[in-house]
């Protein structure tokens, strides 16, 4: 679950949600696991609902996410039930004091309840690009957490808890 490196590419940062609910995925079989948020990488010239949409089948296991192609042949919209809405999070912010300077963009997917609670506590399996030119083979564990007890999830990335916590102030742009 590390960001994969990318010429050109930028982080994005998926909070899968509900009114009341978050989804958070972890890797139990690291040593240092930790719960935190949807992280995928944008890859050039690939729309930003593609890169949500490979984070969301990939990392929590929403598969057959029905989507609408635009004039140039690139997601332009979701088109699924299970999904209600796609936010932008805020502007993209540039983070310079991290081990690798990069671009960080900010996504909400509000999710059905129903599916929130299919999702939560599923264990699936992908493979990945490890960054490095090889793979990671990776086990990831899903659960849903109520937002208002944010301060009781055991193990929570730290820079995701900051990110969780800035939802309610941050600027929200209808995407999909």
């Amino acid at each position: 679950m590390q960001y994969e490196r990318v010429e050109g590419g930028h982080a994005v940062v998926v909070a899968p949600i509900t009114g009341s609910d978050i989804l958070l995925i972890r890797n139990p079989d690291r040593r240092d696991w930790k719960w935190k948020l949807v992280a995928e990488t944008q890859k050039p010239g690939e729309s930003i609902l593609q890169t949500l949409k490979s984070g969301l089948e990939e990392e929590i296991g929403l598969k057959d996410i029905k989507t609408e192609l635009g004039a140039d042949g690139k997601i332009a919209r979701f088109v699924d039930p299970r999904i209600k809405q796609v936010v932008r999070l805020g502007e993209p912010e540039y983070l310079e004091n991290t081990r690798i300077p990069h671009w960080r963009h900010f996504y909400g997917v509000l999710l059905d309840d129903s599916i929130m609670s299919e999702l939560s506590g599923e264990r699936h399996t992908t493979i990945e690009n490890d960054g490095r030119g090889g793979t990671e083979v990776e086990d990831i564990h899903t659960m849903k957490f109520p937002l208002a007890y944010l301060d009781q999830i055991p193990n929570l990335l730290r820079q995701h808890e900051e990110l969780i916590r800035s939802i309610p102030q941050r600027t929200r742009t209808i995407i999909s």
